[in-house]
């Protein structure tokens, strides 16, 4: 192998012997030193799992594994750097030529890509990159010199047209160094940094705070958490908002001397030109030294009513917020006023419930939407809403599961987002040129039918989305801290159950397409639905379905609700749509997820409710 001041290129020795005419026709491996990594800059080559095709795939910026066993048989030779132009004569042709990429655009979103194209095809436009790399016959090449082995001359005839259009004397640039990923403790560090140049420069980092900006209400309840509110409240202090900012904390019947870190942080606030105003349920003359803790809903509703701001933003005692919270939530607000909006965030500790840390960070616009009924796509301690928002849900219900309440009874306000025959789809019926531009000619009637209520769910979802996230996983807005005895940890399964079935019975299932529906899984989850759904709603459910062959065919019966329950458990294939999904995409799709896959139904479960000819979010709702 040969690592060049600019390049790293590898050639290899095809295994003799081989046909002149599929020699001048493929790519056969690339090989290396036993078990190294092997890179092609800018570009690898990889012919497949076995090791051998007439079609090598072009892959961008990738890297493949090779096996001693290969390199032994193919040996290995070195490319040099591509400093001078000659041309190379009387050599078979061997090597299909890959694209360019020009110094000044090496790795610039999608041009490596299209100009490797117009290399390797002759300057035809659009190549995929994972497509078969053809020959190219320009006149004009630009050469290379051998170095490491011996024999340059035997070597030399593996080459005739090695396509490698460089400027003059402009060579390629080495792959970017990837940045290192910052751990969430470091972005603790960083802000704690930060709040303590803060509490030095004073009230003079607030003294500018502009009156064209809305007034931001910061909304903090608090429960003993004397260890965790000072790196919260930190937090505060390195906001780079422009506007005025208040603090309104709630001490809900703490016990641990949190309100005394609470009257310390009203003095350092107020210091450094926050305002603050904060309460508490024991607190004296008017609160009761004996109250007990009225739970995180009624903390929250306290400490909104005692708050000013035109903009809420909920912080947890525990959590820490990154620098641009406030600035990105409110510029995010200012453009979807209805909205809930959420922000990306990092698990404190770093990796703690990572499967659904990524799957929280990586949900589309249209996910937040289709997914209300799995779990609270926006993390409640990441929301920023209007005051006005707050007032038309009716704040927090004082009971556990508070933050999913709230965020389904929101979605309630959007019913044009409910897809219904009659309505909606009528409206796609008018404007299904534009909607059947979107998902593309090719698709049959049917097929083209649902790509339109796909695409006026995306228009609609922009229009006037009732759920945005900002931010990124990279660059997060939270720190979003776990413990196993966090108040969201403690919430039953049967609780939270309960109030996603309730928001389906009033939101869904009044629709007049879902008069009667099947439930797709007969197991836990699927019995657990049905059972939690009101003596009405139970009444119309058609039957359980699934592809256990020791469940089809077979009955499920509960004596234990009133009235009893009895259903035949029939095939997936033998449902009758509209279907709610209760098999659990996580257990059904977790490796699809562990390997980078967008956060979306995939594997089975997706490929069966498309050919049933289920369209999500209308004649198909995933609950688990």
């Amino acid at each position: 192998m040969f690592y060049g001041k600019s390049h790293m290129f590898l050639l290899w020795k095809p295994t003799p012997p081989i046909p002149q005419a599929q020699a001048g026709a493929e790519v056969e491996q690339i090989v290396g030193e036993p078990g190294d990594v092997i890179l092609l800059h800018p570009w690898l080559i990889h012919s497949g799992t076995d090791n051998r095709s007439s079609h090598p795939r072009v892959l961008y910026n990738g890297m493949a594994r090779v096996r001693e066993s290969v390199f032994a048989q193919h040996g290995v030779m070195t490319l040099s750097l591509l400093g001078r132009q000659k041309n190379i004569s009387n050599t078979p042709t061997n090597l299909s030529a890959v694209g360019r990429s020009s110094a000044a655009e090496p790795f610039g979103g999608d041009a490596p890509a299209r100009r490797g194209a117009e290399g390797a095809a002759g300057g035809e436009q659009g190549t995929p990159r994972t497509e078969r790399v053809q020959g190219s016959k320009s006149a004009e090449f630009k050469s290379a010199e051998f170095k490491g082995e011996a024999a340059v001359t035997e070597d030399e005839k593996l080459l005739e047209h090695c396509d490698w259009f460089c400027e003059e004397e402009r060579l390629l640039e080495p792959p970017p160094k990837r940045r290192l990923r910052r751990t969430a403790e470091a972005m603790a560090t960083e802000v704690s940094l930060l709040a303590a140049q803060a509490k030095a420069a004073g009230a003079c980092s607030r003294a500018a705070a502009s009156e064209s900006f809305p007034l931001v209400s910061i909304i903090v309840p608090a429960h003993n958490a004397m260890t965790t509110l000072d790196a919260a409240l930190e937090s505060v202090l390195c906001q780079d908002y422009c506007g005025r900012v208040q603090v309104s904390l709630f001490d809900d019947a703490s016990t641990d001397g949190t309100a005394e870190r609470i009257a310390h942080w009203l003095a350092r606030l107020n210091a450094n030109g926050f305002e603050t105003v904060a309460s508490g349920s024991r607190w004296q003359p008017s609160g009761n030294v004996d109250a007990k803790a009225g739970g995180i809903g009624f903390a929250k509703n306290r400490a909104v009513a005692q708050s000013e701001g035109a903009v809420l933003i909920f912080l947890d005692s525990d959590d820490i917020m990154l620098p641009a919270r406030i600035s990105q939530q409110v510029l995010a607000l200012s453009q979807s006023p209805r909205a809930i909006v959420g922000g990306a965030w990092r698990r404190l500790p770093d990796g703690a419930t990572a499967h659904y840390e990524s799957w929280a960070n990586s949900l589309s616009p249209e996910r937040l939407w289709l997914e209300q009924f799995r779990e609270t796509t926006l993390q409640m301690p990441t929301w920023a809403i209007r005051r006005e928002t707050f007032a038309r849900v009716g704040g927090f219900v004082e009971k556990p599961a508070e933050d999913l309440a709230f965020f389904l009874k929101h979605l309630d306000d959007f019913p044009e987002l409910l897809l219904e025959e009659g309505g909606a789809v009528d409206a796609i019926r008018e404007e299904g040129t534009h909607a059947a531009a979107l998902v593309g000619p090719s698709r049959s009637a049917e097929g083209l039918k649902f790509g339109r209520i796909e695409a006026m769910l995306a228009a609609r979802l922009r229009a006037d989305p009732p759920l945005v996230r900002v931010g990124s996983r990279e660059e997060p807005l939270l720190l979003y801290r776990w413990s196993a005895s966090s108040m969201t940890s403690t919430v039953s399964r049967r609780e939270l159950l309960a109030v996603r079935v309730a928001a389906f019975e009033r939101r869904v299932l009044t629709l007049p397409s879902w008069e009667a529906f099947t439930v797709w899984g007969a197991g836990r989850d699927g019995r657990q639905f049905v059972s939690a759904l009101s003596p009405a709603a139970r009444a119309r459910v058609l039957a359980l379905a699934d592809i256990d062959p020791k469940k089809v065919g077979s009955t499920y019966t509960n004596h234990r609700l009133e009235p009893p329950l009895s259903l035949p458990i029939i095939h997936v294939r033998e449902m009758r749509p509209p279907v709610v999904v209760c098999v659990s995409l996580r257990r059904a799709d977790e490796s699809a997820a562990d390997n980078g896959c967008s956060a979306q139904p995939t594997g089975e479960i997706a490929r069966a409710a498309s050919e049933l000819g289920l369209v999500e979010g209308r004649t198909v709702w995933y609950f688990f």
